[in-house]
């Protein structure tokens, strides 16, 4: 079974497993795991939006969305590079974390191949309902992240600094895009 896959289902004694095997990072295998999260990215979102995928279209979206990744970088930098239990390097850890992408890799997959395939497209509210498993998911895998590869006393508090960091940039974020915090506010009503 591929390893993004055990650690979906295993996290625990797979991230375990995983720190015994090498503690110290590799760029190149960390490079790796980026590109196929910017592959998986393009691709989904090239399918969303046009119902096909090319090398050339789904590179360029990748790229442009790799502000997703920058937030993803910050919010677990606030959590990997802190943390003095941990048995791993740095980069180990960041290599570690980024194998933990199967339940939003599939949140983008699976609703572009199924429009692919049968012809119809979710809608935003059935695909924001649908995040609640992949959000859920990755809880599960962060606390055996903090527990396994961090080695955090306090698990609990590792998922809640990255999920405040991580959210709190991203409000921060389509703030800004969409013209700031007054028109933010004004959006929601306040």
């Amino acid at each position: 079974m591929n390893i993004d896959v055990q650690l979906a289902v295993s996290p625990a004694s797979t991230f375990d497993r995983l720190v015994r095997a090498r503690h110290t990072g590799s760029a190149v295998a960390l490079a790796g795991r980026l590109l196929l999260t910017v592959a998986v990215v393009g691709v989904s979102v090239t399918i969303d939006a046009t119902g096909r995928a090319s090398i050339g279209l789904a590179s360029s979206l990748g790229v442009a969305w790799s502000f997703v990744f920058v937030i993803q970088a910050v919010a677990s930098a606030t959590v990997i590079l802190p943390a003095r239990g941990r048995e791993v390097t740095a980069l180990r850890a960041f290599e570690l974390w980024c194998h933990a992408h199967v339940p939003w890799s599939l949140w983008l997959l699976l609703p572009a191949l199924t429009a692919t395939v049968l012809g119809h497209k979710l809608g935003d509210p059935q695909l924001a309902g649908l995040a609640l498993v992949p959000l859920g998911w990755t809880l599960v895998l962060l606390s055996a992240f903090a527990r396994q590869v961090l080695r955090a006393r306090r698990p609990l508090l590792v998922v809640a600094v990255h999920q405040a960091v991580l959210w709190g940039l991203a409000v921060c974020y389509v703030t800004y895009a969409v013209g700031g915090w007054d028109r933010m506010l004004a959006e929601i009503g306040l």
